[in-house]
């Protein structure tokens, strides 16, 4: 396995916290969801889970591949149409199913609706978030628009499943007694509502404490080696993508847990979420590690006009609170660190 993340370029699509459950929902999914809809799928996935906090990693190449795939069905404006639409009514269905089912145990047949709507979505969502990267020119003038609205209308699908899953592992800790099940596995969960077991606590402690799902289309692969498989992505540069331009100098600010900045200060990032609005109002740029076209960072510095890199894969890493830097045309560069009081 380590050979294999080795040989090929990765990119850093997504970082939040979650529960283990959403991955390895995301590995079957991007492959089955993608193809019953669009006749290909990401084959290639890689998830770091520590202490309920995820960050996805895809091939670069597969993930390019894909993009392009999208790209050529845009060309086709009523199949595109129709495919926003079918998204945007799978999201609402599935909210009002979360809903119903929030805080309670569902019943097999309750949970297998539940999953229905959950495995079809991901392959509109994947449609809303990846297509605008890889259009022309041409076509991203003509359905920017379109493209954006039906991003904003879904934003949160995965904040309310994450709340939804939550409230699920809360009743069945509860109920068994049981700590960290936000360590299960989809399977595992779907397996506890249809028969009422559970995988060991001590299986449940060690994913909890650091574990890595790696999928290449032939199997999923869950190991230990947390550490040792971060340091291979792991870079000292530090470039992302211009989301919105200008040239900032300023100090930095990690947001994750901390969300406290100063005026004038750069928030740096994981991903920005409607959560930081107030944040963002303050901050004289943004810095993020991922995020596509439609991503939130990207949005809301337009919105704002704040200058704004994503996709840095390192930032959070690389920089601290303190650290003076310039951003210029998607590079950052460290002008000098903080100075520490004797």
């Amino acid at each position: 396995m380590i050979q294999e993340i080795r040989k090929h370029k990765w990119v850093n699509r997504w970082s939040q916290p979650s529960t283990f459950i959403t991955p390895t929902y995301c590995t079957k999914q991007y492959v089955e969801s993608l193809n019953k809809v669009f006749n290909f799928g990401i084959t290639h996935s890689l998830y770091f889970f520590r202490k309920g906090h995820v960050t996805c990693y895809m091939q670069k190449d597969v993930l390019d591949e894909v993009g392009k795939k999208f790209a050529n069905i845009v060309e086709d404006n009523t199949k595109t149409n129709l495919l926003i639409q079918n998204g945007i009514n799978t999201y609402d269905k599935l909210v009002s199913i979360m809903g119903n089912l929030f805080g309670k145990i569902p019943s097999k047949e309750e949970f297998n609706h539940f999953l229905q709507y959950f495995n079809e979505y991901l392959a509109y969502h994947c449609f809303f978030k990846k297509t605008v990267d890889y259009l022309s020119p041409v076509l991203l003038k003509e359905n920017f628009e379109k493209f954006q609205k039906a991003r904003q209308h879904t934003e949160d699908v995965y904040k309310r499943s994450e709340l939804f899953f939550n409230s699920l592992i809360k009743v069945i800790q509860e109920k068994e007694g049981f700590s960290n099940l936000c360590s299960l596995a989809i399977d595992e969960l779907q397996n506890y509502i249809e028969t009422k077991s559970l995988p060991t606590q001590e299986l449940i402690n060690k994913r909890f404490n650091g574990c890595v799902l790696f999928s290449n289309n032939q199997e999923n692969i869950i190991t230990f080696n947390f550490d040792e498989i971060e340091k291979l992505l792991s870079s000292n540069s530090l470039q992302g993508k211009v989301a919105y331009e200008g040239t900032i100098k300023g100090k930095v600010r990690i947001i994750g847990d901390n969300r406290h900045i100063e005026d004038g200060e750069i928030l740096v990032t994981k991903n920005t979420d409607l959560t930081m609005i107030d944040l963002i109002k303050k901050c004289s740029g943004i810095i993020t590690e991922t995020g596509g076209m439609l991503s939130h960072a990207v949005i809301i510095s337009r919105e704002m006009k704040k200058p704004c890199i994503i996709g840095t894969t390192n930032a959070t890493k690389l920089l601290k609170d303190g650290d003076y830097v310039e951003v210029v045309d998607g590079f950052v560069k460290k002008i000098f660190k903080k100075i520490k009081k004797s």
